[in-house]
């Protein structure tokens, strides 16, 4: 996905300190890519949105909750994922700059 290829860029010249984020978002495509294949369907970028987008805004339930309620560290987690992904990184890249002084 070339939105992918395109944060990796970006965030390497900032020196992006959350390297785990960025290889998760990178194994998640991977993932898909992989499971597309092997059930012979041709791989698209929706179905890596749709994948990412879904796991976002699931909420996770526990045994003794009587409400679904999800981590929120891990929501979180795969909420910035899923920007990266889709391509709605302006949010991550801004923080990395922030991080290293630039603006």
């Amino acid at each position: 996905m070339s939105n992918l290829h395109k944060i990796f860029k970006e965030l390497q010249k900032l020196d992006y300190d959350d390297f785990d984020l960025l290889c998760d978002a990178w194994r998640e495509s991977t993932q898909v890519k992989n499971q597309c294949k092997n059930m012979g369907i041709k791989y698209k970028d929706k179905y890596l949105i749709n994948a990412v987008t879904k796991r976002a805004n699931s909420k996770l339930g526990y045994p003794g909750t009587p409400t679904p309620a999800s981590p929120p560290a891990q929501n979180n987690r795969d909420k910035k994922i899923h920007q990266i992904i889709v391509g709605d990184n302006l949010d991550i890249i801004e923080e990395a700059a922030k991080k290293k002084g630039l603006i």
